[in-house]
């Protein structure tokens, strides 16, 4: 039997879903700075997903 393979999102939808779980931890923890919590969550998440030379790649007309 083939393992099954995940079936691939648009990068909104994966924005949506990290949005989701990034304000379910939140609620979770219930941190006394939440905007600090949610800061590092997001940036580690982007870190870890967009290309380093993103800055390259946009287009400044």
């Amino acid at each position: 039997m083939k393992p099954t393979l995940p079936i691939p999102v648009s990068f909104d939808q994966r924005l949506q879903q990290v949005k989701t779980e990034i304000e379910r931890r939140i609620a979770q923890k219930q941190p006394a700075n939440q905007y600090a919590m949610r800061a590092r969550l997001w940036v580690s998440w982007l870190a870890k997903n967009l290309p380093t030379n993103a800055s390259s790649e946009v287009s400044h007309v």
